[in-house]
């Protein structure tokens, strides 16, 4: 099958690894390295991107092409014109991280400090913090959402609540 090693690269791990979008999301040039063989990350995202209109093909050989086109420059500034516009909101980029892992969940916060969308002095002076007392995971994560409501306000609030996960109701 011609499409295996298509498929076999697609499906590794390092696509979602939260340390791998930061290092492949910006315009630094990257190389990916497998095995032997090596190609530019822009080539990979070139082909998984143009596989985007080719469905059939991709549903065929179960091809996860979706992995890879979301880690490429994920740190590089959308055109604010464009339907990525709510890209521009901190939590909206989380949100859209929640799949990927981690070995510490607070990384899921701590590797997009570095993002584009981290604007204003509140959210500027959001920092990594792993001490046991003040750096729990439920902090990390009320101390990101209340300083992007600060920064962006009205704006972000409808987008923050969406990004809440209800994994227990209330009976």
């Amino acid at each position: 099958e011609d499409w295996a090693p298509m498929k076999a690269l697609t499906r590794l791990p390092w696509f979602e690894r939260v340390w791998v979008i930061q290092e492949i999301g910006t315009r630094a040039p990257a190389g990916l390295f497998w095995g032997k063989a090596s190609m530019d990350w822009h080539m990979l995202y070139r082909v998984c991107d143009r596989l985007t209109e080719f469905h059939h093909l991709r549903r065929q050989f179960d091809i996860e092409m979706a992995k890879v086109k979301f880690v490429f420059q994920r740190f590089v500034p959308p055109d604010i014109a464009t339907r990525h516009a709510n890209r521009l909101s901190f939590i909206y980029e989380l949100h859209r991280a929640r799949h990927v892992q981690a070995t510490d969940p607070r990384d899921r916060v701590f590797a997009f400090l570095g993002h584009y969308s981290v604007t204003g002095r509140e959210l500027r002076g959001l920092a990594a913090n792993y001490d046991a007392d003040t750096g729990t995971l439920p902090d990390v994560y009320t101390n990101a959402a209340a300083r992007t409501l600060v920064v962006d306000g009205a704006d972000s609030g409808l987008i923050t609540l969406a990004a809440v996960q209800h994994h227990e109701l209330a009976s």
